[in-house]
């Protein structure tokens, strides 16, 4: 059976997901940065944690427990894991956002594309990494 690719759907919820990031991550560094030698603001050290921990729990943490990020619950879609098409873990969720720049922002998001459309389960490279693959709830 072929698994449906949601190839548009999954590209919205990654536009979703990230535009919200970076505007949250565009404020703070503007609230808590200070300004740098080309005009902009900055954050260096222990004030740049903030980022990495806000992204791991938007990404990682909120995917494990409301089953999907805000984008992939706009959407109805949902991470599995690829054998059982149960809810994915904290490791599985973890795995498949390592490896987000390279499907999203590569090109515009293409390898994600060409990876999807090449893939027996309709996955992208995190995907095949983590064990997971991407259905419609």
């Amino acid at each position: 059976m072929k698994s449906n690719k949601y190839i548009f759907q999954r590209l919205l919820a990654g536009f979703i997901d990230y535009a919200l990031f970076v505007v949250i991550v565009a404020f703070y560094i503007y609230k808590f940065g200070t300004l740098n030698n080309e005009g902009g603001y900055s954050v260096n050290g222990i004030m740049a944690l903030p980022i990495f921990i806000f992204w791991l729990i938007y990404f990682v943490v909120i995917e494990v427990i409301l089953h999907g990020t805000l984008g992939h619950l706009i959407l109805n879609l949902q991470p599995v894991n690829t054998k059982t098409e149960k809810p994915i873990n904290f490791s599985q969720s973890f795995l498949r956002h390592l490896f987000d720049p390279i499907d999203y922002f590569t090109f515009c998001g293409l390898i994600g594309v060409l990876i999807i459309n090449n893939s027996k389960e309709s996955q992208r490279l995190d995907d095949i990494v983590a064990n997971t693959k991407m259905i419609k709830k």
